[in-house]
């Protein structure tokens, strides 16, 4: 008998895999999409580049770890699911925590006296202009594995999704039986 040479799972697989890596490239083309988005982050704290560039970078590093969370989360155990998911937003509110206090102190020191007080402002437009570290993407890939974690848990430990009320919860009989210990 003839054996394929390649598995179905190998080639869903493949083609899984094949789909991502379309999208991941397609998403940073986005910034190739003709008209003028606009300058939507100028002021006295700096100006970003353009609106098209930005989202073509934070999404580029959204497809590249959110997906891959989502198909390889069966893998892991709940448990370890969930401190992955931890460790990854813990890794990004640290380097976002960093990015804030480097360029507070910076902007703090070399600013004029009119600009410091647009210190929370240049902090924000520096986390979200430094696309070359993806912090926002790390806080948000590692909440995504905590919740399904979460809804993991939740459906191998069979909870359903909303409590009862206890009027539908116990049968007519038992309620009535319950009364009558109360009285």
């Amino acid at each position: 008998m003839h054996q394929p040479l390649v598995s179905p799972s190998t080639w869903k697989y493949g083609l899984g895999l094949a789909v991502w890596g379309v999208a991941v490239l397609g998403t940073l083309q986005i910034h190739r999409i003709p008209g003028y988005w606009g300058h939507a982050i100028c002021g006295p704290w700096g100006c970003g580049p353009p609106a098209q560039a930005l989202v073509a970078y934070h999404g580029f590093w959204l497809m590249l770890f959110v997906p891959p969370a989502i198909a390889f989360q069966g893998q892991l155990s709940i448990e370890r699911l969930r401190k992955v998911g931890i460790a990854l937003t813990v890794l990004g509110l640290v380097a976002f925590v960093g990015i804030v206090c480097w360029e507070a102190v910076d902007w703090l020191l070399h600013a004029s006296m009119h600009r410091k007080r647009y210190v929370v402002q240049r902090c924000l437009f520096v986390v979200v202009n430094l696309v070359d570290l993806p912090t926002l993407q790390l806080i948000l890939t590692g909440m995504t594995c905590v919740v399904i974690a979460r809804v993991r848990r939740r459906r191998d430990d069979g909870e359903p999704d909303e409590q009862p009320t206890p009027a539908t919860d116990q049968p007519q009989e038992e309620s009535a039986e319950m009364a009558e210990s109360l009285s």
